[in-house]
């Protein structure tokens, strides 16, 4: 079975995901990987000069034998700063979370040999 299917699986299809925590989306990562025999690390990479870590879930030999850090984000759609495009373009608001999450990760995982990936989920509470 492959990652994204154990994913879904692990997902209640009934989930309200604007109740749909961070640590529960982190959770059900981490159960998903381990159920397809990929070794994970939780909260990994806390970097001098970053307020966050690096890494919710570090994934060991991701990308051609490389980590992956997983950094994820739950965003409101209802917020001030994402309402307007949000209503125009699906998806804008976990696109701009993407962007800044890579911004401020990238450099840094290169360096510990990480490949940065941040996973965000829209929700509709605030």
């Amino acid at each position: 079975m492959n990652l994204v299917r154990a994913f879904l699986d692990k997902l209640d299809p009934v989930t309200n995901l604007a109740g749909f925590s961070l640590a529960g989306f982190r959770d059900v990562f981490v159960e998903s990987c381990q159920y397809v025999c990929i070794g994970v690390q939780v909260e990994v990479g806390m970097v001098m000069g970053l307020r966050t870590r690096l890494a919710d879930v570090l994934a060991a030999n991701w990308m051609l034998g490389k980590p992956a850090a997983f950094d994820f984000a739950v965003t409101s759609l209802l917020t001030s700063n994402n309402l307007f495009e949000a209503s125009v373009t699906a998806g804008s608001a976990a696109f701009v979370t993407e962007v800044r999450k890579h911004q401020v990760s990238d450099r840094k995982c290169a360096e510990l040999g990480w490949v940065s990936i941040p996973l965000e989920v829209e929700t509709h509470g605030c």
